[in-house]
């Protein structure tokens, strides 16, 4: 669990610097709508891959598929929710009650420059349809049962990604 806290806290500043980079510091096209994306992934799954190693190494090194499964789901669930608190309810909700509207911004701004630079008016408009599907103005209520619907996805595709981490990390005795 304690694994799980310093990973959910390490994650959820990576995202909220992520937010402000994309929507802050960079002008480009490329960095907001990809770059920033795959930069982030890689670290996600790096850092989760050195917190597993860590993990493993800290039972002694030898766990079998079903502990290493339990621990690691462990470690990302606890991730998760306080990813889910930190960024969705309290950041989102109360620090930038406007990052919708910010990304939206940057993108379309982006885009805009991309478009004066390049002058193809068929992607320009392309994008922007995208943007205005990723980004809508008016956000739709969540129901309670969308929620926990959507809550009870994370928790089966977090278990999966758990289970495929544990075969990668088990290291179990073999008796001979």
């Amino acid at each position: 669990i304690i694994y799980g806290v310093v990973l959910g806290i390490i994650l959820l500043i990576l995202g909220v610097c992520l937010y402000y980079y994309k929507t802050r510091l960079t002008e480009s096209f490329f960095m907001i709508a990809v770059g920033g994306d795959y930069i982030q992934w890689l670290l996600r799954v790096g850092l989760a891959i050195l917190f597993c190693y860590s993990l493993r190494k800290k039972i002694g090194g030898y766990w079998s598929v079903r502990q290493a499964t339990t621990g690691i789901f462990l470690m990302f669930i606890v991730a998760y929710v306080i990813q889910f608190a930190g960024r969705d309810l309290l950041f989102e909700k109360v620090i930038d009650k406007n990052t919708v509207i910010n990304t939206r911004a940057a993108f379309t701004n982006a885009s805009q420059r991309l478009f004066k630079e390049d002058g193809n008016e068929v992607k320009f408009n392309e994008r922007q349809k995208k943007i205005d599907e990723a980004y809508p103005l008016a956000q739709k209520n969540v129901s309670i049962s969308e929620a926990i619907v959507g809550f009870l996805m994370a928790i089966i595709f977090i278990f999966v990604i758990s289970l495929a981490f544990a075969a990668g990390f088990r290291r179990e005795l073999v008796y001979i």
